[in-house]
């Protein structure tokens, strides 16, 4: 999308330019209040990631003392480190040839935490020197069954890397991070299947590294379905790591999210109307929306995005600049839906789509623009 060159502070939805990303800040600020008391509750630690938004305004609405994140791009650290915020978890598999940037943060960082999940960057660092009076502070990310990166649980390669970190000096391991990825394949029923799984192996894996006198003073575990939950094994977790809850999406209302909690939404004008085959169309497509996710597969009524105001809408297709809207069930009542005007679209997959837009319009309780928050791009 591109960048707004004018102010749009005080207008209706109606009369910005579409498709453009909408923030709720009720909803935002709610939902922000929300995770941090659920954390509370457990007796946790919360590192709230920033890579939904990517804001710094969204930043300071998740966290507590302005200073703990975790970042998912080097844009980000970048960003927020310029601002303020100096405890930052670089939750990223590390790359070798990042470390010379990773280094120049480290410089201006109070605490500045690493991920690896390979030999190549543990080694990588033992090679290199940090900063003066500085360690490398790290962390291991562990595969318990999300299949995203991180070592496998029950593998040898991991307590390996563990065993070089721990024999190097300028080296301070922290401990283990787990993203609870798998908790999404499912349904709300088998979301505490997966936490708990997820959980067990992790700690397994923690009883290894005790085996070799290695202590984990960080054991973390991600995901925002399972930072909403309880189990009485998440108290022998030290800290929670969550993103997507700022914004929340229709993938999550799959797993116990309400409708009413999603932050975000894209308005979209209706461009036409074809009544011989049940749909209208409207200008938000590839060009506005995440095509990534369950769309279509598991929650067939969802596609790719719900009519905000009518949830019996939905669009079922998109082209690279135009969206399908059709009812999931009965006829879709052109009438309510002039062509050219605005109707506001529930995405199913937030992340993804926020990554689209280089402006969210933040809409106050009066219906108008009251802020405007500038993403940082991770490319």
């Amino acid at each position: 999308m591109a960048p707004t060159t004018t102010t749009c502070i005080g207008k209706a939805v109606s009369e910005l330019d579409t498709p453009c990303f909408l923030v709720d800040l009720e909803k935002v600020t709610k939902n922000c209040q929300s995770m941090k008391d659920s954390c509370k509750s457990l007796e946790l630690a919360f590192r709230p990631s920033t890579n939904t938004h990517r804001t710094l305004e969204g930043s300071k609405l998740q966290t507590t003392d302005q200073k703990t994140v975790m970042c998912r791009s080097l844009h980000e650290m970048d960003h927020l480190a310029s601002n303020g915020f100096d405890d930052i978890l670089y939750g990223f598999p590390l790359a070798k040839a990042n470390i010379p940037r990773i280094s120049k943060l480290a410089e201006k960082l109070t605490s500045l935490h690493l991920a690896v999940d390979n030999c190549e960057t543990v080694c990588a660092l033992k090679e290199t020197a940090p900063p003066a009076e500085k360690t490398w502070s790290v962390l291991l990310m562990v595969d318990c069954g999300a299949k995203r990166e991180g070592v496998w649980w029950d593998a040898e390669d991991g307590v390996e890397m563990v065993k070089k970190m721990k024999d190097c000096k300028h080296i301070t391991f922290k401990g283990v991070y787990a993203f609870c990825g798998n908790a999404y394949e499912g349904t709300q029923a088998d979301l505490e299947k997966a936490r708990d799984e997820t959980i067990e192996r992790l700690l397994k894996f923690v009883d290894r590294l005790t085996k070799i006198d290695v202590k984990c003073s960080t054991i973390g575990l991600g995901g925002t379905p399972v930072c909403k939950t309880s189990s009485p094994n998440m108290k022998k977790l030290t800290e929670l790591h969550s993103g997507n809850y700022i914004f929340t999406d229709l993938q999550q209302t799959t797993l116990g999210t309400k409708h009413d909690d999603i932050a975000c939404s894209v308005a979209t004008r209706v461009v036409g109307h074809y009544p011989h085959r049940k749909q209208m169309l409207v200008d938000c497509g590839e060009n506005g929306l995440s095509t990534m996710g369950n769309h279509g597969h598991n929650n067939k009524e969802m596609g790719y995005a719900l009519v905000k105001d009518d949830h019996n809408l939905r669009v079922g297709a998109v082209y690279q600049d135009l969206g399908v809207v059709e009812a999931v069930s009965g006829d879709l009542d052109f009438s309510k839906y002039p062509i050219g005007s605005v109707v506001q679209l529930l995405p199913y997959h937030s992340c993804g789509t926020s990554l689209l837009y280089k402006t969210y319009h933040v809409i106050d309780a009066d219906g108008k623009v009251s802020q405007e928050w500038n993403p940082i791009s991770t490319c």
